[in-house]
């Protein structure tokens, strides 16, 4: 199931935890092998620095380690990820 897709505890140590400089094993978001999505890199360069920046400007801290989840089978958005801002 998608939901279950770079969330495996063998491979990722706390997979529900959202790191957005985590690295190890491959991506499963834009499909791997000879299917890869041709713009892979840019979607996930363009994430990465948009969220630095919203995060940098609005100075937002979260205020808990454990996001909620959707209980959806077939896809995990989250649901709640608790933050505040920083004075």
């Amino acid at each position: 199931m998608l939901g279950s897709a770079n969330r495996d505890p063998a491979a990722f140590p706390n997979p529900d935890e959202p790191e957005l400089d985590r690295f190890g094993t491959e991506s499963l978001v834009f499909a791997p092998g000879p299917y890869r999505c041709i713009g892979a890199q840019l979607a996930t360069y363009e994430v990465e620095v948009a969220v630095r920046k919203l995060l940098e400007r609005l100075r937002i801290q979260l205020a808990s380690d454990q996001p909620v989840w959707t209980e959806l089978m077939n896809i995990a958005p989250l649901k709640r990820l608790p933050a505040h801002f920083v004075p």
